[in-house]
């Protein structure tokens, strides 16, 4: 369904579903592990894909010292809503490079929220998400069927 015209769109919401800052596991030992996901959600009365990213430190122990899930909502015009939603089948097609491209924004922003929550945290020390590769995240489009 997706054609070569370039798609246009915005950012326009920022959510945050869930967070929780217990730095307590961090204080005992400087290395940790972040187990990172991502899911896509559509909104077809507003044109819109949601990017949800959630991440979890955790300690030595592997026990969660930190969480952070934030959903990046994409607005789309008409013009390029038509490029990814068809209509007769139900069904939106979320090209692989835009997927990434999606999640390229989405974990960057949550870099600077993340980080930026943690600067309010009294004798801590301030989190940083790494840099993350996620070109190879994406295998293929993704495809989402409208109930």
């Amino acid at each position: 369904m997706v054609k070569n015209n370039p798609l246009k769109f915005r950012l326009f919401d920022i959510t945050e579903f869930q967070s929780s800052s217990s730095i307590d596991g961090l204080a005992e030992s400087k290395k940790f592990s972040i187990a990172f996901n991502f899911t896509f959600g559509v909104n077809i009365k507003r044109r819109a894909i949601l990017c949800k990213v959630k991440f979890k430190f955790l300690n030595q122990n592997k026990s969660p010292f930190f969480y952070s899930e934030y959903g990046y909502h994409f607005l789309f015009p008409l013009s390029s809503w038509k490029d990814l939603y068809d209509k007769e089948n139900k069904i939106v097609t979320i090209p692989k490079n835009l997927a990434i491209h999606f999640l390229m924004i989405s974990v960057s922003t949550s870099r600077g929220i993340i980080y930026s929550k943690s600067t309010f945290i009294e004798n801590s020390q301030k989190i940083i998400l790494p840099l993350l590769t996620l070109q190879n995240v994406v295998k293929n489009d993704i495809v989402i069927k409208i109930p």
